[in-house]
């Protein structure tokens, strides 16, 4: 039942999740539509002795509210102008109906001329649904090489981008960027700003900082630098950074983990590591939840971080020897939070110092 406090998601189209009601209940009022029509047309064609009529399709787009039939204002007064009343003695009101005609009417009215519905819905595709290992893969191979940037330019673009909403208006053109790569590609070597501005003819994008300090080559770094940014700022205001991860994937860690958290980190570039396993969360783990149904798997002593090809190697050689072993799927994205409240308790402390750990 839909009211006031249903949310907005259940009436967005889409293939999974809430949105899918509204999918399936037009995808079963387009099917009843062409059905009807279809054996209309076939029982008019065999009284008529004639071929039925290929009917021409429309796309559900073009169909509106007034293309809806109401029974009230419509079927109804049809029906009642063929109905016959008669008195007889004895027997009160005799009600008959002229079903020859109602069922011309009928058919002039509303099967004849009326074509099909071509069932070509348009779905919502949410943001952070296009953060998919296929999509980076293809920017990768057809952006090359793909490189870092530097640690100097990075805290450059996150003074400039100093605010949630810089953030996400930055990362929303990054998206852009990132759609129109995987899809024709372009020169590693191309400015950002050029690209935005001439190609993708973007009029206000973004910081105009933020684009010439990189090229279509750091384009999965942007991305990665300001989504974790943006991510941790989320986290220290008390707010969600993964969206539609099931409960089962949100376990807390237990303060012996934390405590063995703790010393692994000190080994570690907590940058670099935050990028890492962010990585793996948003573009591996949240859009294979159905190959990841253990919530009690173990990253690393059961493999679960081998499974998928992300990241430094380095990186991933140095997880495995130094991050707890027990630490589990469920408990990975409150190990990332722990993390990012461990790197500002650091900062706060004038005890943080990122070191190049290559």
């Amino acid at each position: 039942r839909f009211d006031e406090n249903t949310p907005l998601e259940y009436l967005l189209p889409t293939t999974t999740g809430p949105g899918i009601c509204t999918t399936s209940l037009v995808d079963f009022l387009v099917l009843t539509h062409n059905n009807f029509i279809e054996y209309c047309s076939g029982v008019i064609a065999k009284q008529e002795k004639s071929e039925a009529k290929q009917k021409r399709g429309v796309p559900i787009t073009h169909i509106h509210k007034c293309h809806l039939l109401d029974y009230e204002q419509q079927l109804n007064p049809i029906i009642l102008s063929h109905c016959h009343y008669s008195l007889t003695i004895g027997k009160g009101q005799d009600i008959s109906y002229d079903l020859p005609a109602l069922q011309k009417h009928f058919v002039d009215r509303f099967v004849h001329g009326k074509p099909s519905i071509l069932l070509d819905i348009p779905h919502v595709v949410y943001k952070r649904d296009t953060y998919t290992s296929e999509s980076f893969s293809a920017v990768r191979s057809k952006v090359q090489p793909q490189e870092c940037l530097s640690e100097q330019v990075k805290q450059a673009i996150l003074d400039d981008l100093n605010s949630v909403q810089k953030l996400t208006e930055a990362l929303d053109t990054v998206d852009i960027v990132l759609g129109f790569l995987a899809s024709g590609g372009g020169s590693a070597n191309q400015s950002l700003d050029k690209y935005v501005r001439k190609t993708l003819k973007m009029k206000k994008p973004t910081s105009k900082k933020v684009l010439e300090q990189c090229k279509l080559g750091n384009i999965l770094s942007l991305w990665e630098t300001i989504s974790v940014e943006l991510s941790k700022q989320l986290t220290l205001g008390g707010q969600e950074p993964f969206e539609q991860i099931p409960k089962n994937y949100l376990q807390e860690l237990t303060n012996e983990q934390q405590r063995e958290l703790n010393e692994a980190l000190r080994f570690f570039e907590l940058s670099q590591l935050l990028g890492f396993l962010y990585e793996f969360i948003e573009i591996h783990f949240r859009h294979s939840l159905h190959l990841y149904h253990n919530a009690n798997w173990r990253l690393i002593e059961d493999g679960v971080l081998e499974t998928v090809s992300f990241g430094d190697p380095k990186m991933l050689e140095k997880v495995k020897e130094t991050l707890p072993k027990d630490i589990t799927l469920g408990q990975t994205v409150a190990m990332w939070k722990h993390i990012v409240q461990y790197q500002e308790r650091l900062k706060k402390d004038g005890n943080f110092i990122e070191r190049d750990t290559k």
